[in-house]
């Protein structure tokens, strides 16, 4: 009987051991991993993006602009069995000096105040942290890894605010989709006027002067930022010039306030 038992039990080692020694979960902070978590965020992002005619190609802009880097990562479980491990991180994101402030003016934080998850962003002079959890599991085959991110939709929508202007024009107007749509019946300043918004938006593409104003500031401002040395301090007034300027509500006053621009960056092409 001890001679059968013995042989029954070699025989369940050799059969289930070599399953446990092969059978792993899969591997949080692996190039790979970290690789498809950076592609759901920056899918999440397009799919903010969706009413822009280019929101693949702005939504990867934005994405160089920030230098999204994966950092703290952490195994929080691990499942041999189904091969999926529980995962934990933070994202971290750099700003431009505009985006900077526009993250950490007070309307912006009083906003995001009030949406759920909002207390575990931290935002700081130069960047953003954001905790996230993410699945990863191993396909059957263990040569491929799934991920399913959680966490980072609020982010992705501070960052398509506060950037997705600064996309497009660093971008260019090919790539941007500016212009006016054929169908629209306006004029052509530098952005696509089927998805202007905003009262001073919808201005500017009713008005032959306005637009025509707009497409040349756009490409004085677009020759400034050129400038590294630069690029910062521009891009910062520009920001603030233009929460002045769209806060007008008539063509006069808009028309002002881009005549004004305009002189200010003619006199830094010189």
């Amino acid at each position: 009987m001890k001679t059968r038992a013995h042989q029954f039990l070699w025989l369940a080692l050799i059969l289930v051991f070599p399953k446990l020694a092969l059978s792993q979960a899969a591997d949080c902070g692996s190039v790979q991993t970290l690789r498809l978590v950076s592609d759901a965020f920056g899918n999440t992002i397009q799919e903010r993006l969706a009413a822009h005619p280019n929101p693949k190609d702005i939504s990867d802009e934005i994405v160089r602009i920030v230098g999204l880097r994966v950092t703290e990562i952490r195994t929080a479980q691990a499942d041999r069995t189904t091969a999926k491990s529980l995962c934990e991180a933070n994202i971290e994101v750099r700003l431009p000096r505009d985006a900077a402030e526009k993250a950490n003016d007070p309307v912006t934080r009083a906003r995001l105040a009030t949406v759920r998850g909002s207390q575990t962003m931290r935002i700081g002079a130069a960047g953003i942290t954001q905790p996230i959890r993410y699945v990863a599991q191993l396909t059957d085959d263990k040569k491929k890894i799934t991920v399913q991110v959680s966490g980072h939709q609020l982010l992705a929508a501070l960052l398509v605010d506060i950037l997705s202007e600064d996309a497009v024009v660093s971008m260019g107007p090919k790539k941007g989709g500016t212009g006016s749509s054929p169908e629209s019946g306006t004029f052509s300043p530098s952005f696509d006027c089927k998805y202007a918004s905003g009262v001073a938006e919808r201005l500017i593409c009713g008005n032959r002067e306005l637009a025509d104003a707009d497409t040349r500031l756009m490409a004085l401002y677009r020759n400034a930022v050129a400038n590294p040395k630069e690029k910062d301090r521009i891009s910062g007034d520009q920001a603030s010039w233009r929460n002045t300027a769209y806060s007008c509500t008539t063509v006069p006053c808009l028309l002002k306030a881009h005549q004004e621009r305009i002189a200010e960056l003619q006199k830094l092409a010189q």
